[in-house]
């Protein structure tokens, strides 16, 4: 990529920061994005690569780890800027040396944490900015209904994309019976927590000093069990974890068919992006939380 030049001015100009324009190497970074460290030791920068016309998604998440940040609860990286250079666009972020597992206490922390950051919270569900959730469209239209908000914006949208890419009829069918009457799965009305949004182990790590840190956010205003949910999807955290955040924030009950649902929604994006098996566990999901509601 012949775009270095370009790219090290605007960071520079943005931030200030002149790293070493000398060592730049490509790293593993997530399948979306091609991933570079920039700069030695001393100064390195975290930077994504990725076509131009990406640049909104870019923006949404600068704008969701600063919104993560703002609350002053939890670690994440910072932003440096984000930007366009000829057919590619970029974000750059404070590089980190993390590590994907910790100790238990490093997790107890980061349980504690997480409860806290779920106790910032506002009137309204969704945010100001719409984002995506790897690299399908998010709409975060703010709502004051949860439930208005998750059938329109996530449950229902997830169920019209998976219809457009010809899943079976039945697991349509059954998902929009489902999306009808799901408030009976709730006691009450959750409240509009600040979310990572895409919590799933490999988006969060550890610092050297064993500080948790999140990132990768799909951030928007929502029920916190969102959160709690996708940490079990592909792998739990360990009981520290969860120990440490019902402490600091016990979950309602319910929560155990409620997990189910909330990752429902995972899994139908996972349908609608890479297709196969999925579409059979998503429906398997599905009549789980039918019978449930009788």
């Amino acid at each position: 990529m012949n775009n270095w030049p370009d790219i090290l001015d605007q960071i520079q100009q943005g931030t200030g920061l002149s790293p070493d324009a000398r060592h730049i190497r490509r790293v593993s970074g997530g399948s979306i994005n091609s991933s570079f460290l920039l700069g030695s030791h001393r100064l390195q920068i975290f930077i994504k690569i990725h076509l131009r016309n990406h640049i909104e998604m870019f923006k949404a998440e600068a704008a969701g780890l600063s919104a993560i940040a703002n609350t002053g609860t939890i670690s994440s990286p910072v932003v440096l800027c984000t930007g366009i250079s000829e057919k590619v666009s970029f974000i750059a972020l404070q590089a980190l040396n993390l590590q994907r597992e910790g100790s238990a206490a490093n997790y107890r922390s980061f349980g504690r944490q997480l409860a806290e950051l779920h106790h910032y919270q506002q009137a309204d569900f969704g945010a100001d900015f719409n984002n995506t959730l790897g690299i399908t469209p998010q709409r975060n239209t703010l709502s004051n209904s949860w439930f208005d908000f998750w059938r329109t914006h996530r449950l229902g949208f997830q169920l019209k994309l998976a219809h457009k890419n010809n899943a079976p009829s039945a697991l349509i069918e059954d998902g929009l019976r489902l999306n009808e009457k799901f408030e009976a799965l709730f006691d009450v009305p959750p409240k509009a927590s600040c979310l990572h949004g895409d919590l799933w182990q490999g988006n969060w790590g550890f610092n050297e000093s064993g500080k948790a840190v999140i990132f990768d956010p799909a951030h928007y205003f929502g029920d916190r069990e969102t959160d709690i949910a996708m940490t079990s999807l592909f792998g739990r955290a360990p009981p520290e974890f969860y120990t440490a955040y019902a402490a600091a924030y016990p979950l309602r009950e319910g929560y155990a068919t409620r997990e189910t649902f909330y990752n429902l929604y995972h899994i139908l994006n996972h349908f609608n992006l890479f297709g196969g098996s999925y579409a059979d566990q998503a429906h398997k999901m599905i009549l789980i939380l039918l019978s449930e509601l009788g």
